[in-house]
């Protein structure tokens, strides 16, 4: 479950270092503003996920714990 979680991020965000880019539309997040609405264009079909670098810090942390 965590593995396919993860993938699914991957296939909407490209990583590049601390910077996450929605493959849909451009829109881009860096790591320390995680805390941040991720920004993307208003037709974005990923518009209203919530920010990515808090979704991989959850399921790190899921791991991390072994829950």
């Amino acid at each position: 479950m965590k593995n396919r979680a993860i993938r699914e991020l991957y296939y909407k965000f490209k990583f590049n270092g601390d910077l996450m880019t929605c493959q849909e539309c451009g829109g881009s997040v860096i790591a320390t503003r995680m805390h941040e609405q991720a920004y993307h264009k208003a037709d974005c079909p990923n518009k209203d996920a919530r920010n990515p670098w808090l979704q991989l810090v959850e399921m790190l942390d899921e791991i991390k714990v072994g829950a």
